[in-house]
């Protein structure tokens, strides 16, 4: 007498009991059963970020550059989804050979070999944007080397952050990311903006348009952070495209993991252009900085 398969009280998936044969209809249903309910699992997020590490740049010297994805104190290098497969490395992800005078978009790639192994993920850049729809490549971060400094951003359009659903109903700080798009949004009652000023945070409600329909300049005010190395009494100069107006810039020395602080910059002075600003220091060349500049984006 064959002894049949048991099966599990929920999706009935079967499993070999006490004396039963070893059965291929049967291990296949399982597989099935699993690989379906996974599939389930993960529609609609087939590339997503659970939580990435610290981005650097490396100027390799020869008209080239290396970005460093690296874990932190928080977080590990990189955890996440792609094409509805789990990827996870605690070792530093690295994208060699970005030539100057282009912008790249840094994607971890899908692998054949990605469900077996989490790690086995491929650090691919890309001069044009892949298609969203496309789930084999996970968007983390744009690097533009056009100018004398790259500018990296670590949040670009189209990254995606996968979090609980439960945490992203009662999460009422960044519940879509720190960037947000969207074409139309109706607003019932008020929008807010929160100003620093010398006595602290001001809260204050915003105007949301102009007589010309224009969204007025608090809305539009935006924040652009690079990595430059520091030049001495020569300044070294970061590129605002786009800008309107610049109200101002702060620059400190720029510490990593495994990389402490050096106290070489020396005092620090900006001069506001146009389109851009210049910092210098009285200090050492080739301190890394952090640059943010504050200004007002260019609408049409």
């Amino acid at each position: 007498m064959t002894v049949p398969y048991k099966k599990t009280p929920f999706f009935r998936i079967p499993y070999l009991a006490k004396g039963a044969k070893l059965s291929e209809t049967e291990e296949a249903k399982a597989a099935n059963i699993i690989e379906n309910q996974l599939l389930a699992s993960t529609k609609g997020v087939k590339c997503s970020v659970f939580q990435d590490g610290d981005y650097r740049t490396i100027d390799n010297m020869d008209g080239t550059w290396t970005v460093v994805l690296s874990s932190t104190g928080e977080n590990i290098a990189l955890e996440g989804v792609i094409n509805g497969g789990y990827c996870y490395s605690e070792n530093p992800v690295i994208w060699e050979n970005l030539q100057s005078g282009q912008i790249y978009y840094l994607y971890a790639a899908y692998t054949d070999n990605l469900y077996a192994d989490e790690t086995a993920f491929s650090p691919i850049s890309r001069i044009h944007k892949v298609q969203p729809s496309i789930a084999t490549y996970l968007l983390l971060a744009t690097i533009n080397t056009m100018g004398d400094t790259p500018v990296l951003d670590r949040y670009p359009d189209g990254k995606v952050y996968g979090t609980d659903i439960t945490l992203h109903v009662t999460d009422h700080v960044n519940p879509h990311g720190e960037h947000l798009t969207q074409d139309t949004i109706t607003l019932k009652e008020n929008l807010y903006a929160e100003v620093e000023t010398d006595s602290g945070t001001v809260t204050s409600p915003m105007l949301l348009a102009n007589g010309n329909g224009h969204l007025n300049t608090a809305a539009r005010r935006k924040i652009l952070v690079a990595e430059p190395l520091t030049n001495g009494s020569e300044g070294v100069d970061i590129d605002v495209p786009n800008a309107n107006t610049i109200y101002g810039a702060i620059a400190q020395e720029r510490c990593w993991e495994g990389q402490g602080p050096t106290f070489l910059v020396g005092e620090i002075a900006i001069r506001v252009f146009e389109d851009k600003v210049r910092v210098y220091n009285s200090g050492e060349v080739g301190v890394p900085l952090t640059v943010t500049v504050f200004y007002l984006k260019t609408v049409s």
